[in-house]
């Protein structure tokens, strides 16, 4: 491989460039015209001013290129040479809050964010609570306690709901949390309010809170920090910069992790493959430094799978606490699709369903989670420009034909149902949007998955439903180099997969974000 470039055949920027071979540069912009010039020399008479000319240009061309390579190299240390890490955290802070605060006001503030509640999830899933006082009080390397009193008593004091996490989360004496739901229940867009909640309250020069998608992380090659640099850089491409000289880290991404500065919030611990989701806790537990918090997400029952595996090794997320989200009050649901609904001709709509919230009806069942409710508002309820008879009557969820809770999602999710209804959000669905979903023809219909879900992008972790997708992946295999999987389905997402075989590829796959399995209905390879 050339030596100007890297990893990956990326060039080298003109300030990567090593001393060595500037000089070379510099020394070969000096002499070469004037060997091409002897060698003319030969045959033609060279005069007194064709000299003079060679020294006038090749002198100062050394001497420019030299410049110009000084002046790259300085630049790019300007930003981590001329502040302190916890400067240049601070700095974060402001793009973080920017990229949140408008994901935000999409996801969470139209018209106002669903109340989620939660309570302590299993006890037997995490360490004993006087475990994580002990940590805290005696361990070392930790920063002193807080006054008595900060911190819980024990878990059954962590429940509330809402913008309330922050002030949980600080009542944990090592402030690591595990948040446990069911599909939809809200997990990312409160990890979203929590990750704003926690900016508006950072001291300065502190820990700055950072989202990331887990379904990239490849935990058997992979350590949690070098993974997490990566997605800083990724996300903030000025971090992928050199740091102060007095740190030994080679970008500004692996320094403020290095300076604890870095709060990991680490969404959809379920989304990697089954197989590796214990060692990824292990990793987890690996890296953490005394001091350090965290936040990781996962549905409860795949959590319960990798933590407590029947007849497999256990493992436990150490120092964490955990709680587990609630289904939503009846009475939010009633207010939150009511107070959308614009007037109180739109708002009576809604009343043969307000009537079976609290009871077992299917409809009543499937509106308990906020994805659900999400998108019954927008597939119901009237937006500027519509008309009255065109729209669709919330009385349909209460069709005989609906026989249970499955059967009203999967009606909520039909695409046909979507593509009747202008973009707008949907809360419940963490990171997205929902977009107009067109029909399927007659001819596609039977092959069309059942129900046509959500899945999502990479790293800046925002869900869109869309009518079809696909992924991509590569193996390696002894007859073909390279095998390329496209998966095909309702949804968006990417499947990366390596691996070795005779014919081409046998291997892990890992999917960003192609969640369900209704998504991937066809695997081919090509």
């Amino acid at each position: 491989m050339s030596g100007a470039k890297r990893r990956g055949g990326h060039r080298l920027a003109i300030r990567d460039y090593p001393l060595g071979l500037v000089a070379v540069v510099a020394v070969a912009v000096l002499v070469l015209p004037w060997l091409i010039a002897l060698a003319h020399a030969r045959h033609h008479h060279l005069d007194a001013t064709a000299v003079a000319i060679l020294a006038a240009v090749t002198i100062p061309l050394s001497g420019l290129w030299i410049t110009w390579v000084t002046l790259a190299k300085a630049g790019s240390a300007t930003l981590a040479g001329g502040l302190r890490m916890a400067e240049i955290a601070d700095q974060l802070t402001v793009a973080v809050r920017k990229q949140w605060a408008d994901e935000a006001a999409i996801r969470l503030n139209d018209p106002y964010p669903l109340p989620v509640s939660w309570a302590a999830a299993d006890a037997s899933l995490t360490d004993r609570w006087a475990s994580l006082l002990e940590q805290r009080a005696s361990g070392p390397g930790w920063p002193p306690s807080p006054p008595i009193g900060t911190w819980a008593a024990g878990p059954d004091d962590l429940a509330g709901e809402g913008g309330e996490l922050v002030e949980m989360l600080a009542k944990v004496p090592t402030g690591r949390l595990v948040v446990l739901g069911e599909p939809g229940a809200g997990k990312t867009m409160l990890m979203v309010r929590l990750v704003l909640d926690l900016l508006a309250r950072r001291a300065e020069g502190g820990p700055v809170p950072f989202l990331a998608s887990v379904a990239s992380w490849n935990p058997a090659d992979q350590d949690l920090r070098d993974w997490l640099s990566a997605q800083l850089q990724i996300d903030y491409p000025a971090l992928a910069g050199p740091p102060p000289s007095d740190m030994t880290e080679q970008t500004l991404a692996a320094a403020l992790l290095a300076s604890g500065l870095i709060l990991p919030v680490l969404d959809g611990l379920d989304e990697i493959p089954e197989g590796v989701r214990g060692a990824a806790i292990s990793r987890i537990n690996a890296a953490l430094r005394p001091g350090e918090q965290l936040l990781v997400t996962c549905r409860s029952q795949e959590y319960r799978d990798a933590t407590r595996p029947e007849g497999g090794v256990e493992v436990t997320l150490r120092g964490a606490a955990a709680i587990q989200l609630r289904p939503l009050a009846d009475n939010a649901v009633a207010g939150y699709l009511c107070d959308d609904a614009g007037g109180p001709v739109a708002k009576a709509r809604w009343d043969p369903v307000l009537e079976v919230l609290g009871t077992q009806a299917p409809a009543a069942q499937a509106l308990e989670t906020p994805l659900m409710v999400g998108l019954a508002r927008a597939i119901y309820n009237p937006r500027p420009g519509e008309r009255a008879e065109a729209l669709r009557n919330p009385a349909e969820l209460r069709n005989p034909d609906l026989a249970d809770r499955a059967a009203v999602e999967s009606f909520l999710f039909d695409p046909c149902r979507l593509s009747a209804s202008p973009r707008r959000s949907v809360e419940g669905s963490g990171r997205g949007e929902v977009a107009s979903l067109p029909c399927p023809s007659p001819r596609t219909q039977d092959r069309r998955p059942q129900p046509g879900l959500v899945a999502a992008t990479t790293s800046r972790a925002r869900l869109r439903t869309r009518g079809r997708g696909r992924g991509r992946g590569r193996g390696r295999g002894r007859d073909r180099p390279r095998v390329r999987r496209r998966v095909r389905g309702h949804g968006r997402g990417r499947v990366r997969g390596r691996g070795r075989g005779r014919d081409g590829g046998r291997g892990r796959v890992w999917a960003r974000r192609a969640t369900e399995a209704s998504t991937r209905d066809t695997l081919a390879t090509t």
